[in-house]
C-alpha cells in the first residue's frame, strides 16, 4: 500500500505546486528567479505519467513517474504472542522506489524537488494511514537513462526511495471460525499464465 499512498500524493502535490506560483517559489528560494519561471512553467505545460510499476511496459511520453514496491523482512517477530490482547499485530518495512524519467535534466531535478515536497507536505496522511515513520533513504546520481533512449531522444532518470514502518493490526476474536475447518465454501484461485488452481 506504500506505493499506492505516495502514487496519490505525488499526483496531489504536483497539483498543487502548479496551482499557484507562491506556493511553488519557496521550493526554490536560491535559485534565480528567470531560472525559476521557466521551472514553473514546465511544472504548469507538462502532463505527468503515472504507472505503478515499470517492468515489462512500454514508456509513454515523457515525464513519467513509476513507483516500484518492497518490504523488507524482520527475521524474529513473534506472531503468537499477544498475551490475550484483543489486537494481534505485525510490523512491516515497506520500502518504495520512485522513478522519475524525463527528457531534460533540469525537468528532473524539478520532479524530484517536487516530489520531496509532496511526501513532506502531505506526511500526515501516510501516518493516519498507519504508517509509524517514513525516512527518505536517498537518490541515485542523475543520469541519461540508455534503456529508455529512442533515436536522438536523450532521457533522463532518477530514483528517489523512501521506505515507511507500517503497523498492521487485525481483531483477534473470529466470528464463527474456531474450528479451522468450519468455512467449507473453497474458493478457486487462478495464477495468470498457468493453467493451475489453487
Amino acid at each position: 500500500m506504500f506505493d499506492l499512498y505516495l502514487m496519490h500524493i505525488i499526483g496531489n502535490g504536483i497539483n498543487y505546486y502548479k496551482a499557484n506560483r507562491t506556493l511553488f517559489d519557496p521550493l526554490f528560494p536560491h535559485v534565480a528567479e528567470a531560472m525559476r519561471t521557466r521551472m514553473f512553467n514546465t511544472l504548469q505545460n507538462e502532463t505527468v505519467a503515472f504507472d505503478s510499476s515499470f517492468q515489462a511496459r512500454t514508456a509513454g511520453k515523457l515525464p513519467l513517474i513509476t513507483i516500484q514496491s518492497s518490504e523488507q523482512f524482520y527475521d524474529q517477530q513473534g506472531l503468537g504472542q499477544n498475551g490475550g490482547a484483543e489486537l494481534a499485530h505485525i510490523f512491516t518495512s515497506q520500502e518504495a522506489v520512485i522513478n522519475v524519467y524525463t527528457e531534460s535534466m533540469e525537468t528532473t531535478r524539478l520532479l524530484q524537488t517536487v516530489i520531496q515536497a509532496s511526501v513532506l507536505l502531505f506526511t500526515q496522511i501516510l501516518i493516519k494511514g498507519g504508517f509509524q515513520n517514513i525516512l527518505y533513504i536517498g537518490a541515485n546520481p542523475l543520469i541519461p537513462e540508455i534503456g529508455l533512449r529512442g533515436e536522438n531522444l536523450a532521457t533522463y532518470g532518477r530514483q528517489l526511495r523512501y521506505s515507511g514502518l507500517h503497523l498492521l493490526e487485525i481483531p483477534l476474536k473470529i466470528e464463527q471460525l474456531d474450528d479451522i475447518g468450519a468455512s467449507t465454501k473453497l474458493e478457486v484461485i487462478n495464477v495468470q499464465g498457468s493453467s493451475d488452481s489453487v
